[in-house]
């Protein structure tokens, strides 16, 4: 199981000047939406992965972002769950 990176991909926005809610509109999901999937309670779909990695300009490192297997195993330890609500 593959999380997104909550605490790199909210640095990287702020590091791009942008806030929760320019990336959520860019993704076209609404800011609760976004932040939902951003604290891994729901699944980013491949076109709002691409739409924000091309917005952030980590599309290399997209990767990094959002299927960070370490988040999962720390989630997994910490005995959280790491299924979507």
């Amino acid at each position: 199981m593959y999380l997104t990176a909550t605490n790199k991909l909210k640095a990287r926005i702020t590091e791009c000047g942008f806030t929760i809610r320019d990336v959520a509109d860019a993704a076209g999901l609404s800011y609760q939406g976004f932040l939902n999937k951003l604290h891994n309670r729901n699944e980013f779909k491949a076109g709002e992965i691409h739409c924000i990695s091309k917005l952030l300009q980590i599309e290399k490192q997209k990767d990094a972002y959002f299927f960070d297997e370490k988040v999962a195993k720390t989630a997994s330890f910490e005995g959280k769950s790491t299924k979507p609500v």
